[in-house]
């Protein structure tokens, strides 16, 4: 019967002695977890801004193209004009045609 006692002791007291180390383990678990809880906060927050980066890179670049184009387009006017100016200067200089 003292043997049957002792044995509920030791388990009662191995119980406990488990509890304990579960608890400290459930601690540090917790720990991990909010760490690992933060910096997912902060890769959050940075792929985010990544993206606004990206995105403003994005508008700046087609803007640039925009006013790129905008400056062919009217570099091209130029030209053609330009072009129409001489060739009537020079149709002017021609002789006049003659009636038959």
């Amino acid at each position: 019967m003292w043997e049957k006692i002792a044995a509920w002791i030791r388990l009662l007291w191995d119980t406990g002695k488990q509890t304990e180390d579960n608890r400290a383990d459930i601690k540090q678990f917790a720990e991990d977890q909010r760490r690992l809880f933060h910096l997912v906060q902060f890769l959050v927050g940075d792929n985010q801004k990544l993206r606004d980066d990206n995105q403003a890179l994005r508008d700046e670049l087609r803007q640039a193209l925009q006013h790129e184009r905008e400056l062919r387009e009217r570099d091209i006017r130029e030209i053609e004009l330009k072009m129409r100016l001489q060739i009537s200067e020079e149709l002017r200089r021609l002789p006049p045609a003659e009636d038959k």
